[in-house]
């Protein structure tokens, strides 16, 4: 399998994620991470780019429905 790969760009305060590879129980937790630790308290939008993910598996999925549940707080 291939790792992923998290690629994070901000402008002002826009937050864009491109993720890349595989996506599954051995790395969402790290994926996760890099996610919500790269958004900072002043940001007013998040774009998630899953173009290039070669595999997503419910894991995976997790870490999307995550990152939602913390942008709404």
């Amino acid at each position: 399998m291939n790792d992923a790969r998290v690629d994070v760009r901000t402008s002002g305060d826009q937050v864009h994620f491109t993720i890349a590879g595989d996506v599954d129980l051995a790395n969402a937790a790290d994926v996760e991470a890099q996610l919500t630790t790269a958004i900072h308290n002043r940001a007013t939008g998040v774009t998630l780019d899953l173009g290039d993910v070669t595999y997503l598996d419910s894991a995976g999925l997790q870490v999307v429905f995550a990152l939602t549940v913390a942008l709404r707080r």
